[in-house]
């Protein structure tokens, strides 16, 4: 192999390499969005799951107020 011919090869083995490495910051920053889209929905639900979560502790907590409320009543007119 001639010197020329070396040199031509390193060249365009670096230039294959510098345009794998140009997709891959490109590959990294779309991953980047997408995880950081799913992170966003995540923590969506997760709010969202907290809020119905509250709410119906809530209801149980009203609820169980309530039915002893009315036992005590009920208990207090029969007696």
């Amino acid at each position: 192999m001639t010197q020329e011919k070396f040199q031509e090869h390193v060249l365009s083995e670096l230039s294959q390499i510098k345009d794998l490495f140009i997709k891959n910051e490109q590959d990294h920053s779309i991953l980047s969005t997408k995880i950081e889209s799913v992170r966003t929905e995540v923590e969506s639900v997760r709010t969202e799951v907290h809020k119905q979560f509250n709410v119906f502790l809530r209801w149980t907590i009203g609820t169980a107020i309530a039915s002893i409320s009315i036992v005590f009543i009920l208990a207090k007119y029969i007696t």
